[in-house]
């Protein structure tokens, strides 16, 4: 395994912060909520639709495909007990608790998640890895939003799962078992809508970046607090997970890697669209992107260690 491939994916992270850290300093962009809002509703759920149509189902694929459900599910729980452990003791205000716990979740599965597994186990297990990413979307739309929203209730539930981007997923997940897949024009627009994901949430990452101070983000103890629960203890528990399980060193490889990505690049998007601190999950975003650039590879390098890959 190439640690150094890790390295890059994780720097270029840092690009697109440093450039919506400049915009927002020049004043070429002084409002990010709409950009957030496309994000949330259209860019996302393009992700998903992409991934789905990757590859043409076979059956063949259907025990892998539950394992990575089930492993998404896993790993969520664990996120969540992680994220209860430190945090219930903490006297920062609920919004700031509960948008931290959202950071401590959901993990950049797809930008990042996506171009390691790709480097280091092939293409071809990428249709897999996306139903990992696909689980935890449906988990962050429904009960992810509802708890960073301050509650959780069917209506809740219903806005962000049933939403019209979400309802074109379901869709397509259907449309996927049955065979379908998505070509030429087709294809090229939701790409292209895809990729607007992690552009446009790490602008909004940098935007908030600029509008504290440095110091300010050192001090801040729910920065240190995100990347320990997210970049930490959750890679450590999930190793410890999956070497019990009597599942290939491939699989191993891609629910270890998924659960160790930093923070998800929409966090500071989702937080200004549905009612969190935004502040709170753009520091929470930066450290667990600063502290991947040594977790990510020591993650991978474990990985060819522990899984014989």
């Amino acid at each position: 395994m190439n640690v150094f491939t890790a390295l890059n994916e994780s720097l270029l992270l840092f690009l697109f912060v440093i450039l919506g850290y400049l915009l927002a300093r020049f004043r070429f962009i002084g409002e990010v909520k709409s950009m957030s809002s496309i994000v949330v509703n259209v860019a996302l759920p393009a992700v998903l639709i992409r991934a789905l149509f990757s590859q043409r189902f076979d059956p063949a694929f259907l025990p892998e495909i539950l394992l990575c459900v089930g492993a998404a599910i896993v790993v969520y729980a664990l996120a969540l007990f992680i994220s209860v452990l430190l945090l219930s003791s903490s006297k920062k205000e609920s919004t700031i608790k509960r948008t931290a716990q959202n950071c401590i979740c959901f993990g950049n599965t797809s930008f990042l998640g996506f171009p390691l597994i790709s480097a280091l186990l092939g293409d071809e297990v990428l249709y897999y890895a996306a139903f990992f990413v696909i689980t935890q979307n449906l988990i962050l739309y429904s009960v992810g939003y509802g708890l960073l929203g301050g509650k959780i209730s069917w209506r809740s539930v219903a806005k962000t799962a049933l939403s019209p981007g979400m309802i074109l997923v379901y869709v397509a997940t259907v449309l996927s078992f049955c065979g379908v897949t998505l070509t030429g024009m087709a294809y090229s627009f939701v790409d292209k809508l895809a990729d607007l994901a992690i552009p446009i949430s790490l602008i909004v990452v940098g935007y908030y970046f600029s509008q504290n101070r440095f110091s300010e983000l050192v001090r801040d103890p729910m920065g240190y607090v995100v990347a320990l629960g997210k970049n930490i203890l959750l890679p450590l528990m999930t190793v410890g997970l999956v070497l019990l399980l009597p599942i290939s060193p491939v699989m191993r490889c891609i629910i270890t890697i998924e659960s160790a990505v930093p923070v998800m690049a929409a966090a500071t998007s989702s937080a200004e669209n549905l009612g969190g601190h935004p502040l709170t999950a753009s520091n929470g975003t930066m450290m667990s992107m600063t502290v991947g650039l040594a977790t990510i590879p020591a993650v991978t390098w474990l990985c060819s260690v522990l899984f014989g890959l």
